[in-house]
């Protein structure tokens, strides 16, 4: 922990204390017109609104124009009072304010001889009549009753209008993401355990990483990836969500996709609170149906043994003034995987050890724990496996089901002369080398969550409040290759906490001032002290399928070594006057990344090529960070910094009491990225044009990118009631958000010249093959030492600094990789609109009928240079190879038509029915460091202009809570044996992702630079295929039957050829561009019901009237329909030269059920 991090966790600490209690933020707000019987306002009434769980209330006074506005609430129930002279006290009871919403409450008031009680409603008013915004709220009912795997809140906020996501898991019960989407977490189950939760959901087409998570008014964005937060509430602590997806308040920023905002539950007059268990086990699990399009491959089912258990309480310290609110929750999962592969035998391991036994490679095989954990050897029959390798033949001899592949050849630090005399080395010796094993790979993982609330009402003018979550983790997690030696665990600590002071000046002028602090901490290299950090990361190739691997895994993030600090301050002042309530503030974010992703790259990994090259510790390969001056293994550590700053101005303009204008403008500015020591660098391109790379640099420098200043973004909406009965709204508006460029696209600089060297030094041969004898002493073995549980085990390798060009800070010769930044960077940014009509229905109903879009411009991309600029006579660009640079040059559009019907909860039944047609079109739909986020064409985005990987046409979903009827009134003991039964569940169906046909052989060159992006579109030559889009379909290939076909060729020959998008000829068909878009076709629609079935029943005998026990069963995909994982980029399913094109690869995850008791009082 950072000496900075602790003083400022510690002075938090302490003003916490000081304070003696803390009041979480609220966005909420409550206005209105006070008129009398004719319609006339009237100015200077007094209106107080009372909460009635805390009896705190609050005051202000009419404006002249009969106008008042009370802001800062949180959610909950009110009672409105109103006072005013020559007329009666009007009472309003039961006012339900939603989370970080404003709800409009027009009042009437009578004469002074009479007064007046009113008792709305129970529920929020469907109606929104104050604000433009695309919106919806996520109720506590809805939290709690919902079927969420993982007990994740954020998979309900598909359910708000405007935002589009499934929450479908993949076949092992991991999460499921967009096609193309990188992210953290990929590997995660969902729930609020995860660090870093990329939530699959994308808001009026928005990419997921545009997307902004709060509670209670304060930001849990990660900082590295957008579009994640790093705490995700348990369902105990949640009040309200608020889910935005189009907003016009100047207000909201950082990010242009869902605004999400969590208000989290407060301690009340009376003492509340909660405990639950929840019990999930593989057994009642199905299986999903498809193992894949390979006969005879098994179908999968989720088989992660779940145990989820924690509880609430809340209530007074001093009533009416001081309130607590506590919650825990803890998880306990374990898993076990299974995996074929290729092996080495005990014999091999033993015979290798008796050989060498104080070699680097004997040392490696004898460690504990090994061997892996094998179920059982499957035998073979024959060579067929290493033949298809490239053995020498015959290949083999097959012993007891085990393959003999040769003997030792030569000494120790001999290569094996694989290439120039074949794979047998000595030749056979009758001792089994390779067998194919069934291995288990098991994993644990244990979460808590503990979220701590105190509001403190200081009096009329002051409001105090603290709001905070930690969340520490530990999981024990096995590698692929099931050796136990290789086992690490994984422990993140996760924090957040926030302050508030809430001062009011006058019943018209508030002040809101609130800081907080974020922190995403892991240090995988101490918790895993005995782990063998001093072996380099040993793999064989040539293997059949895979590689045999010895050692923890070496690279990036392996140990991963993760610190992210934020701290933010935000004040707001808020003034009513007249018809207008004016809000205005500002926000700065000091944002520390010292994330060390690149400690473990400083391990080297060594390639052997086949068995017995490794046997003599000879490697191919050798991949290390190291520094080009010194020839030492570095990680070189930064400490990145990077501040963001916002001023916003909005005015709510109630012109008549039926129609209110939302008027707005934000500023933001996000700094471009420093190193805290100066220690950051990037490629400057030389003279402009194709050979721009010819004379580029790597020079030092104290920023990325050069400041992008201009972000300047106006809003506008109104909210309008044109009707007598007030039941109709008419709501629409246009503004601009910007995106903030995430610490992924521009944080990897840190791997950059002169400070370290990605080296990939290849090829280390016997003489007279194609390479030499360890590359001339680049390859050196030779730097491990013998501390073998040390990161540190590695000296310099002198010849490395043979290497290093100063004046280019490049290598002489061989190739570096660089990430560095264009200076043109601009901010992202988009502009987003919407017109829709509320008609309220009988029966507690609402109707929504409208329009929403979006243009997207500058958005990010992942540029490799090597596809833009020439490289023909270029020195220096075959040096940087590959040079990636983030651009911000992609666009995107969006239109959707939204319907979505809603109906209050009310005499049992509360329900969402939601229907989405849309298109979203774009060049890229995704950011990030991985290949799926390639362009197909980057010189020339046309052919990449497509539907975007996220498009669904068609979105369907409709989710209901129901109370059935059975006794749901009577509260004697038939009622409590024979009624409270429920039934809630969610309804989805949308059409299938876009993808694109992709050819993997004989790529196109792009003409004048040379190169050969791979895969690549496929010429615009495309026979038709079979129409429809049943899912029965893609089991045989989709709209692509039998793609792979043999012809005859002119002259006699046979080729395997595409028939759809190759000639029959057997000709090769012109090289494009033109290409087929990316994204023409659409993969298989996905369709599934969750439910939950429960009962619940009173205890009043226990904790008073409202306290009651719930048994529940929750399922999900309950009718185990088979679902199919969607195309990726470079899935076989893509590419039209295998023999599975236009199959899916994998299916979802089949039905899974868990159990649940939740006790509440």
């Amino acid at each position: 922990m950072s000496r900075r991090f602790t003083e400022i966790t510690l002075f938090l600490s302490v003003l916490c204390l000081l304070l003696g209690t803390a009041y979480a933020q609220y966005g909420a707000s409550l206005e209105g017109t006070v008129t009398d019987k004719s319609g006339a306002v009237v100015p200077g009434a007094n209106v107080t609104i009372t909460d009635q769980a805390t009896s705190v209330s609050r005051n202000t006074v009419t404006s002249g124009s009969g106008f008042y506005r009370v802001t800062a609430m949180p959610p909950g129930m009110y009672t409105v009072s109103v006072e005013a002279s020559s007329f009666g006290k009007s009472e309003t009871k039961n006012v339900d304010v939603q989370a970080e919403k404003v709800r409009g409450l027009n009042i009437t008031v009578s004469p002074a001889a009479t007064q007046q009680s009113v008792d709305v409603s129970t529920e929020a008013a469907g109606l929104e009549t104050e604000s433009a915004n695309v919106d919806g709220t996520i109720t506590t009912k809805q939290v709690d009753r919902l079927p969420t795997y993982g007990r994740d809140p954020y998979s309900l906020l598909r359910l708000a209008p405007g935002v589009f996501g499934d929450a479908s898991l993949a076949g092992n019960g991991t999460a499921n993401w967009f096609p193309n989407s990188p992210g953290p977490g990929q590997n995660d189950q969902p729930g609020i355990f995860q660090n870093e939760n990329f939530v699959q959901a994308t808001a009026n087409g928005q990419r997921a990483s545009g997307n902004n998570f709060m509670i209670d008014g304060t930001s849990v964005n990660s900082l590295t990836w957008g579009g994640a937060a790093i705490i995700t509430p348990n369902q105990e602590s949640i009040q309200e969500i608020t889910v935005v997806s189009s907003t016009y308040s100047a207000e909201d920023g950082r990010n242009s996709g869902a605004q999400v905002k969590v208000v989290s539950k407060s301690g009340t007059n009376n003492f509340h609170g909660s405990g639950f268990f929840k019990y999930d086990e593989p057994g009642l699990n199905a299986q999903n149906q498809w193992g894949g399009p390979t006969p005879g491959t098994p179908t999968e089912k989720v088989n992660v043994k779940a145990r989820d258990f924690g509880g609430s309480i809340g209530g007074p310290i001093v009533k009416n003034k001081l309130f607590f609110f506590f919650s825990y929750e803890g998880g306990r999962y374990s898993n076990t995987n299974y995996s074929t592969q290729w092996v080495e035998t005990p014999e091999f391991d033993q015979l290798l050890a008796a050989t060498y036994p104080n070699s680097l490679i004997g040392q490696a095989v004898t460690l504990p724990g090994n061997a892996p954990r094998i179920l059982n050897v499957i035998p073979q029959t024959d060579c067929s496996a290493v033949l298809g390798q490239g053995y020498t033949a015959p290949g083999c001899h097959v012993i007891n089901g085990r393959l003999d592949v040769g003997s030792p050849i030569g000494t120790y630090g001999d290569y094996a002369p694989v290439f120039t005399a074949g794979s047998l080395g000595s030749g056979f010796d009758g001792v089994p080398d390779l067998e194919e094993a069934f291995i288990a790979l098991p994993g644990t993982s244990k979460g808590n969550q503990y979220n701590l609330r105190v509001d403190y009402n200081l009096g009329s003018k002051d409001l105090l409040a603290f709001s905070g979550y930690m969340v520490p983790r530990n999981d024990v997690v096995a590698t692929n290759s099931g050796r136990p030696n290789e086992d690490l665990t994984f422990e993140p600590r996760n924090k957040y906490g926030a302050i508030l002071w809430n001062h009011t000046f006058s019943a018209t002028l508030l002040n809101e001032f609130r800081v907080n602090a974020t922190r995403f901490f892991t240090n995988q290299y101490d918790t895993n002290k005995n782990a063998y950090w001093g072996i380099p990361y040993l793999q064989i190739e040539q293997i059949p399928n895979n590689r045999i691997n010895y050692g923890a895994t070496q690279g990036t993030n392996a140990p991963l070594m993760a610190a992210q600090n934020q701290f933010e301050f935000r004040d707001n002042l808020s003034k009513n006057m007249g018809r207008h309530a004016f809000k205005m503030g500002g926000s700065f974010a000091m944002n520390q990344d010292n994330n060390d992703y690149e400690f473990g790259s400083q391990r080297p990994i060594f390639v052997y090529h086949e068995l017995w090259n490794f046997f003599n510790g000879a490697p191919i390969y050798e991949g290390i960070d190291a520094d080009p001056r010194s020839g030492q293994p570095t990680d070189v550590h930064k400490y990145f910094r990077q501040n963001d700053w916002a001023l916003y101005f909005q005015d709510d303009w109630k012109i008549t009491p039926k129609l209110t204008l939302n008027i707005g403008i934000r500023y933001e500015y996000f700094a471009p990225l420093t190193e805290k020591y100066g220690r950051l660098s990037n490629l400057y391109l030389g003279a402009a044009g194709p050979d721009a790379l010819t004379t580029a640099t790597v020079k030092t420098t104290d920023q990325l990118y050069p400041p992008d200043r201009n972000n300047f973004a106006p809003r506008l909406g109104f909210a309008w009631s044109p009707f007598s009965d007030a039941k109709t709204v008419i709501r629409g508006g246009v503004g601009v958000s910007y995106n903030r460029i995430t610490d992924t696209m521009t944080g990897i600089s840190r791997v950059n010249p002169p400070y370290l060297f990605r080296y990939g030094i290849c090829c280390g041969t016997e003489t007279g093959a194609f390479g030499t004898p360890y590359v001339g002493g680049q390859i050196d073995p030779n730097v491990v030492g013998t501390n073998y549980q040390s990161m540190y085990n590695y000296g310099p390798n002198p010849v490395l600094t043979n290497n290093f060009d100063p004046t280019t800070g490049l290598p002489i010769t061989g190739s570096v990789e660089v990430w560095g930044a264009p200076q043109n960077m601009a901010t992202p940014y988009i502009w987003n609109y919407s017109l829709d009509v509320q008609q309220e229905l009988p029966w507690n109903m609402v109707l929504d009928i409208g329009y929403a879009g979006s243009e997207t411009r500058k958005l990010l991309r992942i540029v490799n240079l090597d596809y833009i600029y020439s490289n023909a006579g270029s020195d220096t660009a075959s040096h940087a190879n590959p040079v990636y640079f983030p651009s911000t040059s992609a666009n995107g559009n969006y239109s959707a038509l939204l319907v979505n019907l809603n109906r209050r909860f009310s005499n049992g039944l509360q329900f969402i029915g939601k229907y989405r047609f849309s298109k979203s079109m774009d060049t890229v739909s995704g950011e990030g460091a991985g290949f799926e986020t390639n362009q197909f064409w980057p010189l020339n985005q046309t052919w990449d202009y497509g539907p975007s990987d996220f498009d669904s046409t068609h979105n369907i979903l409709f989710t209901a809570l129901w109370d059935l009827p059975i006794y749901r009134n009577r509260h004697d003991w038939v009622g409590t044996l024979l009624g409270g039964w429920h039934v809630d569940g969610t309804y989805q169906y949308h059409s299938g992702f876009p993808w694109s046909p992709v050819q993997s052989n004989d790529c196109p060159t792009i003409p004048l630079i040379g190169s050969a992006p791979c895969p690549a579109l496929v010429t615009a030559q495309y026979m038709n295929g079979k129409s429809g889009l049943a899912n029965d379909d893609f089991l045989h290939g989709g709209i692509f039957p039998n793609a792979l076909v043999t012809v005859t060729c002119p002259g006699g020959a046979t080729a395997t050829i595409n028939q759809y998008f190759q000639p029959a000829d057997c000709s090769q068909p012109p090289a494009g561009p033109p290409f087929i878009h990316r994204n023409s076709f659409r993969g298989p629609n996905y369709s599934t019901v969750d439910l939950a079935i429960g009962k619940t029943a009173r205890l009043p005998w226990f904790g008073g009237e409202s306290s009651q026990i719930d048994f529940r069963a929750n399922l999900y995909n309950a009718f185990n329909r088979l679902n199919f994982e969607p195309f990726g980029y470079s899935s076989s399913a893509t590419s039209i030269n295998s023999n599975t094109f236009g199959q899916p690869q994998a299916a979802l995850a089949g039905r899974v059920i868990d159990f649940q008791v939740r006790f509440t009082f």
